[in-house]
C-alpha cells in the first residue's frame, strides 16, 4: 500500500486569537492527517507555542523592569550631581573662611 502525501495547515494563535504566523505548512506522509504522528506533531507545536508565549511574556516584563531601573538610575545620578555640587560649594566656602 502506497502512502499518500497530504498538505496540512496549522494556524498559531495568541491569547487574543490574533494570528501570529499566518500558516505553517507541513507535508505529512500519512494516510490521514488525524493520524497519531500528526497529533504528536500538533502537541509538540502547542508545547513550543506555550514556551514561546512564556518567553515573550518574560521578555515584556523584563523590558518594563529595565525601563523602571533606568528611570531610577537617572534620578539617582541627579541626586549625586546635586550632592557633589553642595559638597564643592561647602569646601569652597570653608576654604575662604
Amino acid at each position: 500500500m502506497q502512502r499518500q502525501t497530504k498538505q496540512c495547515i496549522v494556524y498559531y494563535y495568541t491569547i487574543n486569537s490574533e494570528v501570529i504566523k499566518s500558516t505553517y505548512v507541513a507535508h505529512c506522509s500519512m494516510v490521514v492527517c488525524g493520524s497519531a504522528e500528526f497529533q504528536e506533531f500538533v502537541r509538540n507545536q502547542e508545547v513550543c507555542r506555550k514556551r514561546w508565549l512564556d518567553t515573550r511574556t518574560t521578555a515584556d516584563r523584563l523590558k518594563v523592569s529595565i525601563a523602571d531601573k533606568e528611570q531610577e538610575n537617572v534620578a539617582l545620578q541627579t541626586k549625586l550631581k546635586h550632592a557633589r555640587y553642595i559638597l564643592f560649594f561647602l569646601q569652597v566656602t570653608v576654604s575662604r573662611a
